[in-house]
């Protein structure tokens, strides 16, 4: 039942409600003060621009750099949550082809085509169509690739 006082006139009226003490208490948390101190230096804010995004991204990579402790760790993650959201938001990344994966595989394990039909069963005839995009992959030219280059599948499923 709300709470009722009469004004002086007599009148009944809806009077302020106190608010309970005791529901609802927000748990008192603790700051460390490393982490307070890292917000002095550069303030958890939205990132504003692309000089602000570099500086951000400046910071990140110093404090991989360190050893941290939980209140540095709590704002690098912050920070990191925001400069993740700005870059999703103004570079998005798209995803790669199955076949230009292939080809950063082939390249990144410095091996020929030879050596991967060898190791995976598929023709060096098929894996060039693949690269030159004469052929498509199947299923099983997919999985036989994931294993050899061990990656998943889906990473060499893309358009």
């Amino acid at each position: 039942m709300p709470n009722t006082t009469t004004n002086r006139s007599g009148r009944k009226s809806a009077g302020a409600i106190t608010p309970r003490t005791d529901a609802h208490k927000t748990p008192q948390v603790s700051i460390p003060e490393s982490y307070l101190s890292r917000i002095a230096e550069f303030p958890l804010i939205h990132i504003r621009d692309e000089s602000h995004l570099d500086e951000a991204t400046a910071i990140i990579d110093a404090m991989l750099q360190e050893r941290l402790d939980e209140g540095s760790q709590q704002y690098l993650d912050a920070l990191s949550d925001l400069v993740m959201v700005c870059e999703e938001k103004h570079h998005p990344m798209s995803v790669p082809s199955g076949i230009a994966v292939l080809k950063h595989l082939i390249d990144a394990k410095d091996v020929t085509q030879t050596e991967v039909a060898k190791q995976t069963g598929i023709a060096v005839s098929t894996i060039s169509g693949f690269l030159h995009g004469k052929r498509k992959m199947t299923t099983a030219h997919i999985r036989a690739l994931s294993e050899y280059f061990r990656v998943s599948t889906s990473l060499l499923m893309g358009d």
